[in-house]
């Protein structure tokens, strides 16, 4: 198993001009400005928010629209995939709902980050029993983005991943 690349922060949560949350640490950010040519630091393509029992379908729908043509690819399919899982972490373990952010760089990586107000940080717990009904979610994170973590903020938490993205033919 991988380890999570954790960046954890205290920067805290900051809302630019556009209404969207700047929870991002400098450190992070340069490294995504660096590695993959994107300033998380820039509006997302997709931010939407969590609240109710509906919204896993409509997200998942809605980064479909963005993806167009490479949703159907591996990527596409695993984007969908890891993205449902932080979407329902943040329903099923939350009380406030949140908000999912979505990055996407064609050809490059995808970056999802589901913000909540829960201040409490999730861990990765062993692998579930096969009986066990729950408890797959980060394990899936894990497996299937090339790089995921979480960080503390002023008013919650996000958990963020990367899924890498060759070129789409």
């Amino acid at each position: 198993m991988r380890r999570c690349s954790c960046v954890l922060g205290s920067s805290g949560v900051a809302w630019n001009a556009a209404g969207y949350p700047q929870s991002v640490d400098d450190i992070e950010a340069g490294v995504m400005r660096a590695a993959h040519g994107v300033s998380l630091r820039s509006a997302p393509d997709l931010y939407l928010r969590i609240d109710d029992q509906r919204t896993p379908a409509s997200i998942r729908r809605a980064l479909r629209e963005l993806l167009g043509p490479a949703a159907t690819t591996v990527c596409g399919q695993s984007a969908q995939l890891v993205c449902s899982e932080l979407v329902n972490n943040v329903l099923g373990h939350t009380t406030g709902g949140g908000w999912l952010s979505a990055w996407w760089v064609p050809d490059r990586m995808m970056r999802l980050e589901a913000f909540d107000t829960d201040p409490s940080m999730p861990n990765l717990p062993s692998v579930p029993a096969v009986t066990q009904l729950h408890g797959r979610g980060l394990h899936i994170v894990d497996t299937v983005a090339a790089r995921w973590g979480m960080r503390r903020a002023a008013a919650g938490k996000t958990v963020w991943c990367e899924i890498d993205w060759p070129p789409f033919t």
